[in-house]
């Protein structure tokens, strides 16, 4: 049977019910699992509160209880080509996100008078915001450098509409084309997705805000990477490659970044004879592993970065390395 475009499996969800274990086993654990799933609600459940109503809520908490607490600091602009302000509430047009910990989430459940959790073991105690006024877009489509299982993503205002193409590997595995395709989620659902195999970007054609969680299933209700290490581009292996392997050159570096940790990683940037630099592998990567370098090893990146004041908007279709 030739290659069809991937399905995206919906499951009729209430808030605050259990959702089957087994079906995220057999959705994000398993080989021919599609690795994203999308909840609705009961018609009867589809929230009916005004969207002046629910701004009016976020508003008073980002004032109230976000902006007197450290977690301001990560007030992230998501979309810097429209120069728009962080404070999105002073602003008709722009697009900014957050991640509120431990507390603070109960907090912002509490001050909404809903649940933010699926309530799944494993998931991170973090809780990413994504505020959008107006008509927005979101990063280019990427991949991301997590550890986790998946994120799932709540639309509590609004809609959003994802752009989702699965990874080579992925299409492989599942025999499914490498073609782009559309899903919009609408207010009261929620999209579950591996986003290290899934491309992915966002737009919205009005308000819109959704939270998101990462969770990491089937590794116990403490497991979980901290949050500074979630939802970063990167550009993984496609198929096994062995220690001493060239990954790519200057010259043919692929669009993307690489992950760079402090410790443990499996690649390092060497200088070649013939002139320019090239990252080469130190151990063997499995598929599927993402490509790191030590943070020391390209401060010359690192100034770069600087200057251009951590705009990550470079326009990137393809993130894969083999």
């Amino acid at each position: 049977m030739p290659p069809q475009i991937c399905p995206i499996p919906t499951y009729t969800h209430s808030v605050g019910s259990a959702i089957p274990i087994d079906l995220l086993r057999s959705t994000f654990a398993s080989k021919t699992g599609p690795s994203v799933l999308l909840l609705k609600p009961p018609k009867r459940k589809r929230e009916t509160d005004s969207a002046d109503a629910k701004w009016s809520l976020l508003k008073s908490y980002y004032n109230s209880t976000l902006l007197k607490s450290k977690d301001r600091e990560s007030i992230t602009v998501e979309n810097v080509k429209n120069g728009s302000s962080p404070d999105v509430f002073k602003t008709s047009k722009g697009y900014t996100s957050f991640i509120l910990q431990d507390l603070k989430v109960s907090t912002l459940e509490s001050h909404l008078s809903l649940p933010l959790s699926l309530r799944i073991p494993g998931e991170t105690p973090a809780l990413w915001s994504f505020i959008g006024r107006g008509s927005n877009v979101g990063r280019p489509l990427h991949t991301d450098a997590v550890t986790s299982t998946f994120t799932y993503h709540y639309q509590y205002l609004g809609s959003k509409t994802w752009t989702l193409k699965p990874t080579k590997g992925l299409a492989q595995r599942l025999n499914v084309e490498e073609a782009k395709r559309k899903v919009t989620v609408n207010e009261g659902e929620w999209i579950l997705l591996d986003t290290r195999v899934w491309f992915h970007c966002t737009e919205m054609s009005s308000d819109s805000v959704s939270f998101a969680r990462d969770v990491h299933f089937g590794e116990g209700s403490e497991g979980g990477a901290k949050t500074e290490n979630t939802n970063v581009d990167g550009i993984y292996a496609v198929e096994d490659v062995e220690a001493g392997t060239v990954v790519f050159t200057e010259e043919d570096a692929p669009d993307g970044e690489l992950c760079f940790v402090s410790e443990g990683a499996n690649c390092e940037v060497v200088e070649l004879e013939e002139g320019g630099r090239a990252v080469v592998t130190v151990r063997d990567v499995k598929v599927g592993e993402f490509f790191t370098v030590l943070e020391d090893d390209d401060d010359d990146d690192d100034d770069d970065d600087d200057d251009d004041n951590g705009d990550e908007e470079e326009e990137f279709e393809e993130e894969e390395e083999t």
